[in-house]
């Protein structure tokens, strides 16, 4: 992950120096690319923080709590059909 936020760091310069040596249309567009990349690296990296926090569950009663990190299909016995 750190080399994508390095490499969109460096585009973001780049294409900044782009942007303020030749005022054109596609060079402005390459600063709005290169920003949304970078926005979109350090929103990946703290959605990835979020998810290795670990789970967590609280179950009251007489209830009973799976957990699982991917789908769990849970059969009665009772004649469901999933």
């Amino acid at each position: 992950m750190r080399l994508f936020k390095g490499l969109a760091w460096l585009l973001l310069l780049v294409s900044a120096a782009w942007a303020f040596v030749d005022q054109s249309f596609e060079a402005v567009v390459a600063v709005i690319v290169a920003l949304s990349g970078l926005v979109a690296a350090y929103l990946k990296d703290k959605k990835a923080s979020n998810v290795t926090s670990g789970q967590h569950q609280q179950i009251s009663g007489g209830s009973s709590g799976i957990q699982a990190g991917r789908n769990v299909n849970i059969r009665t016995g009772r004649g469901d059909d999933d």
